[in-house]
């Protein structure tokens, strides 16, 4: 099990930052904040990997949280991919 969210595009006054959250697991509860990325700066592409938790049925909701960390307003277009695997 794994997720990796990449956010490209993003304009070049605009620092942004992705976050995945778990907002409901197997047992219906929020398990909140799993993984966060916010390595780069204005316009630089952010990525972020999950690889899920060793004795853990990662199942569930997830959600992801692109905000912005600095400049212009997250109105302005970006691209956002999100990929799955075992």
């Amino acid at each position: 099990f794994s997720i990796t969210v990449r956010l490209k595009d993003a304009p070049p006054d605009l620092d942004l930052q992705l976050a995945l959250e778990l907002i409901e697991d197997v047992d219906g509860d929020d398990a909140g904040r799993v993984a966060y990325a916010d390595d780069g700066g204005e316009g630089d592409t952010e990525e972020l990997y999950y690889g899920g938790s060793t004795g853990f049925d990662d199942s569930g909701t997830y959600l992801v949280v692109v905000s912005a960390a600095d400049g212009a307003s997250c109105e302005a277009g970006y691209e956002v991919e999100i990929l799955t695997g075992e």
